[in-house]
């Protein structure tokens, strides 16, 4: 399986790639700064999971789960994360089908049983 971490905090996306890498799950840990960047890397290469903040500048997580949803053939599960859920984004988040959320500071046990869940569902489905 192929992971996207889309998230503008540096300290953050580190955290997550060694915390992904050392689980043995992912062939590929791409990181992508912000939505544009997401936007490209998505176009090139297929990701099973993305995991992506709300808040970041130039394209929101919320404008990339509209264009995952909208535009791209093959969609990944979406795991949204933000310090700030409001009732807006929750609804948007709904409305585009993703089901799984973290609320930011959240724990790598947190984190990993999300991403066991998701693991579990896309080998189901294959």
């Amino acid at each position: 399986m192929n992971i996207m971490i889309v998230d503008d905090e540096k300290m953050i996306t580190d955290s997550l790639v060694a915390l992904l890498q050392d689980t043995g799950l992912f062939r590929k840990v791409v990181v992508a700064n912000n939505g544009i960047e997401a936007k490209n890397k998505l176009q090139a290469n297929h990701y099973d999971i993305i995991i992506l903040d709300i808040n970041m500048p130039k394209f929101d997580g919320l404008e990339l789960v509209k264009h995952i949803r909208t535009e791209t053939t093959r969609t990944p599960e979406i795991i949204m994360m933000s310090g700030q859920f409001t009732p807006e984004n929750v609804q948007v988040a709904a409305d585009f089908n993703i089901q799984y959320t973290l609320a930011k500071p959240f724990n790598a046990k947190k984190l990993l049983e999300k991403i066991e869940i998701v693991s579990s569902k896309i080998k189901r489905a294959a």
